[in-house]
């Protein structure tokens, strides 16, 4: 079997971000690198690109590696180990990585993430890439909140914090009442994993 994995990037201010897709529909079956090539010109300018890198896997074998065109605003040339932002796409695969900890014992889905702190939520201080969980401080209702509502969206958590009223965290409704996307709900699983786990999650 072959596959065609894509990662396009596209200039916003100093970042890419990527996106990825499969392109069995588009490249031929058994295309060689200027087939490839030609492909992913085409795609590129189909879809306003600034800049595209592709893998071409055949029987499970790593056959072809090439980035094209630029990785950010400043004209940089996207190369073959520039990491891209693949927004929620990682979000499987950290998935995966807390279950695998679940077969090991080392978390329980359904345990308050308290459990895991050493010091509650809103006391730690403020430290990049995480927002600040201070912003908790005096909403009690974080302590429900468990791995297993992280990751199905079920905290209570805003998507983006940035976009809350005042840029400031807060829970929307009582954690596992309902759903709603949250993004800086994996981040928190991520917070517990690091300082309650002292797992490196980058490695």
């Amino acid at each position: 079997m072959r596959a065609y994995i894509v990662g396009a990037g596209v200039a916003l201010t100093c970042s890419s971000i990527a996106g990825a897709q499969t392109l069995t529909d588009v490249a031929p079956p058994l295309a060689g690198p200027a087939a490839i090539e030609a492909t992913v010109s085409t795609a590129m300018t189909e879809a306003h690109a600034n800049g595209m890198a592709v893998a071409v896997i055949d029987g499970g074998k790593v056959v072809h590696v090439r980035a094209f065109g630029r990785r950010n605003e400043a004209g940089e040339p996207l190369r073959e180990d520039t990491v891209m932002v693949a927004a929620s796409l990682t979000k499987p695969v950290f998935a995966y990585l807390v279950m695998q900890l679940v077969d090991e014992g080392r978390i329980d889905l359904d345990a308050p993430i308290a459990r895991y702190l050493a010091q509650p939520l809103p006391s730690h201080p403020k430290q990049r890439p995480y927002p600040a969980w201070s912003d908790l401080a005096g909403d009690e209702r974080w302590r429900a909140i468990t791995s297993r509502m992280l990751l199905t969206h079920r905290s209570g958590l805003p998507n983006v914090p940035a976009l809350e009223p005042e840029r400031k965290l807060r829970l929307h409704f009582v954690p596992g009442a309902r759903s709603a996307y949250s993004g800086v709900g994996i981040n928190l699983l991520q917070f517990v994993l690091e300082r309650g786990l002292g797992l490196d999650v980058d490695a």
